[in-house]
């Protein structure tokens, strides 16, 4: 019977030994600290695509467009020549911010009467709302604490009347502000992920500790034939567990729905397909199911925080961003914010959808081929066993 020491000295070796546990027990920690720490080093979202229309067309007007453009917080894009298709820039995404500035602000201020700008902001993150906020409402204070007052002097404006600048917002797509919109979504789409990868990753892997594969390698000249047969249990599945998921928070949380359902199922069966080519090449590559819940870990455990979703692409060190968008998660979650938020449809998210499907080929193909290339060797090893 062994004593504690000799099952203490056991373990360690044991650990010791098993060089993937090891390298996740004492690298994941660390590279998850400078992978966070790089992420959020900043901390502050910095060059918002921004667009304006200046219906005032003043000295004045002007100057706030150039305070919004020197911001490190904003980036202006373009100018908008209506309203209407400022609105729309926001909501296809082609700015996150846009600028108002009314006809009449510069002679409201010198007749000594309120007057504002507006901005109309993209809500559906949050995080980005709130930076946005923060710095437009600086520049609204700047210039109400006389800090361009010389200027607006120079140009007939009392100084007693520069304290009358504010703003204005709209938000759109989340007008109250709820983190409760966007996060949901967000970590619904991560947890799929995450058990969708897993359960596929082990259908291999299961089959190698049944020592059951090699009745499935005999199939390697169509390799295809194999991936269908383990895949379609789980894809049906995948696009069934995100169908109960939304479902659950659109009908039970209120989380709006504003799309098609076209857009969406689309969305949903790429984004799984994605998952099953990522995780059939990661069980043909373990050596057990350990071993592939270990890989699925070590490929699903960063995706979220590089995604784009919670911190923006924006606010990112560029090899993170790059990273970022390599993943089928990040496709995923715009998409899904595209389409369920912001109301918007196929044009929206067909570079959403076009990412997917070049993941799904790539990392398709590279599974096909492992296949083959293990059915060939499997075959020499038998042909060499029969001739001995």
């Amino acid at each position: 019977m062994m004593n504690v020491s000799t099952m203490v000295t056991e373990e360690w070796k044991s650990l010791l030994q098993d060089k993937r546990l090891l390298a996740i027990l004492l690298l994941v920690p660390v590279v998850c600290a400078i992978l966070f720490g790089s992420i959020y080093y900043h901390g502050k979202i910095r060059s918002v695509p921004t667009v304006y229309i200046d219906e005032d067309a003043t000295q004045l007007s002007q100057q706030i467009v150039q305070a919004f453009d020197a911001s490190e917080s904003f980036e202006i894009v373009g100018a908008a020549a209506s309203e209407a298709e400022l609105m729309q820039d926001v909501q296809e995404g082609k700015a996150f911010v846009g600028l108002i500035i009314p006809s009449g602000l510069s002679e409201k201020i010198k007749q000594g009467s309120q007057a504002e700008f507006m901005t109309v902001i993209d809500g559906s993150n949050m995080t980005v709302v709130s930076s946005v906020l923060k710095s437009a409402n600086e520049i609204a204070q700047t210039y109400s604490a006389g800090i361009s007052m010389k200027r607006l002097e120079a140009n007939g404006v009392p100084a007693d009347y520069v304290s009358s600048i504010g703003m204005g917002y709209r938000m759109l797509f989340n007008p109250g502000g709820s983190f409760g919109i966007y996060l949901p979504l967000g970590y619904m789409g991560a947890i799929n992920q995450q058990v969708i990868l897993l359960g596929m990753a082990l259908c291999v892997a299961r089959e190698i500790e049944r020592k059951r594969w090699e009745e499935f390698l005999i199939h390697w000249k169509a390799p295809w034939k194999v991936f269908f047969a383990k895949a379609l249990p789980y894809f049906i599945i995948g696009n069934v567990v995100i169908y109960m998921t939304l479902g659950i928070l659109t009908n039970v949380f209120h989380t709006p729905f504003m799309g098609q359902l076209g857009p969406l199922f689309t969305l949903i069966a790429l984004f799984v397909f994605c998952l099953m080519t990522i995780g059939f090449l990661l069980s043909i590559s373990a050596h057990n199911t350990i071993d592939a819940s270990k890989k699925t870990f070590q490929v699903t455990g960063p995706s979220f925080i590089v995604a784009g979703y919670v911190w923006p692409f924006m606010a990112m060190p560029g090899i993170f961003s790059y990273i970022g968008h390599l993943l089928p998660l990040t496709y995923f979650l715009h998409g899904l914010t595209e389409v369920m938020i912001k109301g918007n449809g196929w044009e929206q998210i067909w570079g959403d959808l076009r990412a997917l499907l070049i993941i799904s080929f790539c990392v398709c193909t590279a599974g096909m081929l492992r296949l083959t290339l293990q059915g060939k060797k499997h075959l020499k090893q038998k042909e060499g066993a029969l001739e001995s």
